[in-house]
């Protein structure tokens, strides 16, 4: 297992220099006037080449607030504060669970063309409307088998608008696809991706913990899973684990210790995971308040899948 000192994509070698970056704090607001340092097109910012790299090495990849945010444009700076703040209040989820575990959630999606010009890659698919009441909702339905608590479709509330219109939410979404190596994708299906959004909040209150869904480690589906902290406060717990695929569907009590990659907490604002669904397995461990007292974890997931019907399991039998 891998802690979390020990994941930089970099290496030993300049994990120093990171460390001298990671003194300047994030400004409280993530504010703007930084000047923009995603590029436009073509070579991906330096730290997300390292951050790429270890993600094919490894399976997984983890950068530190700091960093990322030397990687992301003033607009993407401004959209992560006003997430963060939708997010801490967006609607209880409905869905089975999903009160009783404490979790708020948002989920949208559309298609990423990576070949479009900057600022128009991404195209939002309109939410479904539902009849008599014209409320909007989005579903989300996994591969059969993939986890055995969803073979049902599930319906979540969609983004607010005034996120997905934002310009920084272009920007948010390029930085988690530069961070994909081109061997997640097949070259044929790398030009058109799924992409799915999801806002969660995850709600600890007195001796209630908040609980990730689903309780175990699990696959979804999608190629990656990019996870970028918003928001942590008066919480403890909530690491990240992620470990050999074939424990996908086991809770982390009964996996054992060497079948474990790596084991984090992201804790700062814009703190990063990756996981490459292909080849290990994921879990996030409740969230329990201080002093049982109330507080949340709030954070951004982005995941991308080929257009093609294929699965992560039919990818690796492919390969």
């Amino acid at each position: 297992m891998t802690n979390a000192t020990s994941v930089r994509p970099n290496g030993p070698d300049t994990l120093n220099n990171h460390e001298e970056l990671s003194k300047v704090e994030i400004a409280p607001q993530l504010a703007p006037g930084i000047a923009p340092a995603l590029p436009v097109a073509g070579r991906p910012h330096l730290t997300m080449e390292r951050y790429r790299d270890a993600l094919e090495r490894d399976g997984y990849a983890y950068e530190k607030g700091e960093n990322i945010q030397a990687a992301l444009s003033a607009p993407a700076l401004n959209w992560i504060a006003m997430a963060r703040e939708a997010g801490n209040n967006a609607p209880i989820d409905q869905n089975p669970g999903g009160r009783e575990a404490g979790r708020r959630r948002y989920y949208d999606g559309g298609i990423y063309q990576r070949r479009a010009a900057a600022g128009k890659r991404f195209v939002r698919c309109s939410p479904c409307v539902e009849e008599g009441t014209g409320h909007e909702f989005t579903t989300y339905q996994q591969p059969p088998g993939m986890n055995r608590d969803y073979v049902a479709e599930r319906r979540f509330a969609p983004f607010p608008a005034h996120l997905l219109d934002h310009a920084g939410a272009q920007d948010i979404i390029d930085l988690c696809f530069q961070a994909t190596p081109s061997s997640l994708f097949p070259n044929q299906a790398r030009g058109w991706l799924k992409v799915g959004l999801h806002l969660i909040c995850l709600e600890a209150e007195g001796a209630r913990p908040g609980i990730s869904s689903p309780n175990r480690a699990h696959v979804d589906g999608e190629l990656s899973t990019t996870i970028i902290m918003l928001d942590r406060y008066n919480v403890i717990g909530g690491e990240s684990l992620a470990v050999e695929r074939q424990f996908a569907d086991t809770h982390p009590n009964e996996i054992p210790f060497e079948a474990r990659r790596a084991e984090l907490t992201l804790e700062r604002p814009l703190d990063m995971l990756t996981v490459d669904d292909r080849r290990l397995a994921h879990y996030v461990f409740p969230v329990f308040a201080r002093n049982n007292t109330k507080g949340h974890r709030t954070v951004l997931l982005v995941d991308f899948t080929p257009l093609s019907p294929e699965t992560s399991d039919q990818l690796l039998e492919r390969e």
